[in-house]
């Protein structure tokens, strides 16, 4: 790794899955220092992306919230809307963005596919149930 000038911390990157996560340690020669470091500090993706059966309707989440992968795929893939702008209106840390995002590729098949049922679902019940608020045009 190098070390920040501005800091005085070395970076340490390493690779998780699909991510890259940076990890700071004290700039120091002692690898014991650096290693116990990057234990406390790093959290992989199988910590960042839970499933839970009775959350989310099983679906892929962030850790400790009901923001699914295939939201966050939505919002950027789909609504063009960037990682800060997900990060910030959802209280949420880039590297969980980062980390649903990496989990959302290495699965995109099976989210795009959940994403087309919803879709046919909402669209079925429309027709199904018209909206009284929608004016009917005879």
């Amino acid at each position: 790794g190098c070390v920040d000038s501005r800091t005085g911390r070395q970076e340490i990157a390493k690779t998780v899955g699909a991510c890259i996560v940076l990890c700071y340690t004290p700039a120091t020669n002692d690898s014991r220092i650096r290693k116990e470091a990057l234990s406390v500090t790093m959290q992989t993706l199988d910590q960042r992306i839970e499933i839970t059966p009775d959350v989310a309707g099983g679906r892929p989440r962030v850790a400790a919230r009901r923001i699914t992968v295939q939201n966050i795929a939505l919002w950027h893939e789909w609504m063009g809307r960037t990682v800060d702008e997900i990060s910030s209106e959802h209280d949420l840390a880039l590297a969980d963005v980062y980390a649903a995002l990496a989990y959302y590729f290495a699965h995109q098949q099976e989210i795009d596919q959940s994403i087309r049922e919803s879709d046919e679902f909402v669209a079925s019940l429309r027709e199904r149930s018209p909206s009284k608020l929608t004016p009917q045009v005879a």
